[in-house]
């Protein structure tokens, strides 16, 4: 989608996240633009300070979830 949407939000707290998730074998590759997408929805949609808006990558590698956030230091 052109949207900048994630694949799943949730909120707990103060806190919001915005996910993008991959299902995989052996390796998730996340496209630069999908992980600008998240921080454009966060930024548009969430009217909070970024210490409380959270970007993650996660992957389903067949049994196993691996998560990272990404920073907003390391996304600008």
């Amino acid at each position: 989608s052109l949207n900048p949407l994630p694949d799943i939000m949730a909120r707990r707290g103060q806190h919001n996240y915005a996910y993008e998730v991959k299902n995989a074998t052996y390796y998730a590759y996340f496209p630069k633009q999908q992980i600008d997408k998240l921080f454009q929805f966060l930024d548009q949609f969430i009217p909070s300070g970024n210490e409380y808006k959270h970007a993650v990558v996660a992957a389903h590698l067949g049994k196993r979830w691996l998560f990272k956030e990404i920073s907003w230091a390391d996304w600008g």
